[in-house]
């Protein structure tokens, strides 16, 4: 979706509003699944395996779980960093071709939504497509959320896991971003 922001910005250069409109609509729907990519890590727990004998060898379980969780913090990393530049390249002061703080604050923004998301997903099942159904969501969460113990469960949670895809994220987009916004 956000590659098409070049195209629309020069189609409607006189019509700022019609690109930012959907720059945020484009914005919400893939923060709506980015959730999805980083929620594979959680199956490293390996709680899809059986007990006892199995025709599956156990690390043949743990080579394809890995890679599945690669995989999906890979494109969660790529499609942040892509979204980010995107943002950078609409804000950029051309004098100061520079990575802006605000473009980090952003990252760090979405990462803890991906977070709760994840928790969401692993601990209440939620998926992206309950957003359908806002008041279900909101009396499963009002229900969850009056058990003793659960919201420091899920503050520990999104925190641990946020602060893994930022320890992921961080070196990777510096990298990339010292090679599209070199300093002077």
């Amino acid at each position: 979706l956000m590659l098409l922001v070049p195209a629309i910005q020069l189609a409607g250069a006189s019509a700022p509003v019609l690109l930012w409109t959907y720059v945020a609509l484009a914005t919400l729907v893939w923060l709506l699944f980015l959730p999805n990519s980083v929620y594979l890590i959680t199956e490293l727990n390996l709680s899809h395996r059986e007990d006892g004998p199995t025709p599956v060898p156990l690390w043949y379980d743990i080579v394809q779980t890995l890679t599945l969780t690669i995989s999906g913090i890979a494109n969660a990393v790529l499609s942040l960093a892509i979204l980010q530049t995107v943002l950078i390249v609409l804000f950029i002061d051309p004098a100061r071709p520079t990575v802006p703080a605000s473009s980090w604050a952003f990252a760090v923004v979405v990462i803890v939504l991906g977070a709760v998301g994840v928790y969401l997903g692993r601990f209440l099942r939620f998926n992206s497509w309950d957003v359908r159904h806002p008041l279900g969501m909101l009396r499963k969460l009002a229900a969850h959320f009056r058990v003793r113990g659960k919201a420091l469960e899920a503050f520990a949670f999104v925190v641990t896991h946020a602060l893994l895809i930022t320890l992921i994220y961080v070196p990777v987009y510096a990298l990339a971003a010292a090679s599209l916004f070199p300093a002077r």
